[in-house]
């Protein structure tokens, strides 16, 4: 019992959560990675474990991937005499990269709250550079219809944005 405790304390004491399933896949990886060396006299491969355990190659690889330590962009890779080089110095903004990623996600987010047909308007419409006219024709509405879904979809972005910076700033009085 004391060491079911251990293991049990050891597999889900982890800095990030990560399911159940992937913590108990991994566990049947090595397991399977070990008796394969041992029987093939060499490192087995991911195809020869997932045949082996009879999972498909991308879940391995995504359940040894989460269980993986996340690292510190101030953990020491390379240190000599001279000042210590960390990962942040390695880390480098590549040209072209869009700063603004993190609105991006915000804005699909939201994006996907909305009705179909909204979301169809506005994509035409402000990622397709497409005219009200011409959103019109292809959906076989007027452009005053158009207009009307457009308001009413931006409208509705509006309050899912509001909806949910009020819940943010929420959670942090309650900190």
């Amino acid at each position: 019992m004391i060491i079911g405790e251990i293991r049990r304390f050891l597999r889900d004491d982890h800095p990030v959560k990560v399911p159940r399933s992937y913590k108990e896949l991994v566990y049947k990886v090595n397991r399977s990675r070990d008796e394969l060396s041992a029987t093939l006299g060499r490192e087995a491969t991911i195809g020869e474990i997932a045949t082996n355990i009879g999972v498909d190659r991308e879940e391995i690889v995504a359940a040894l991937e989460a269980i993986q330590s996340p690292t510190s962009i101030y953990d020491t890779l390379y240190q000599d005499d001279s000042d210590p080089i960390f990962v942040l110095d390695q880390l480098s903004e590549e040209k072209g990269l869009d700063p603004s990623w993190i609105d991006k996600i915000a804005l699909n987010e939201v994006l996907d709250k909305l009705p179909e047909r909204e979301k169809r308007v506005l994509m035409m419409r402000f990622f397709e550079d497409k005219t009200q006219s011409q959103i019109g024709n292809l959906l076989n509405l007027s452009q005053v219809q158009i207009s009307r879904i457009e308001r009413a979809a931006l409208l509705r972005i509006r309050e899912l944005a509001q909806i949910k910076d009020s819940s943010n700033k929420s959670s942090t009085h309650l900190d």
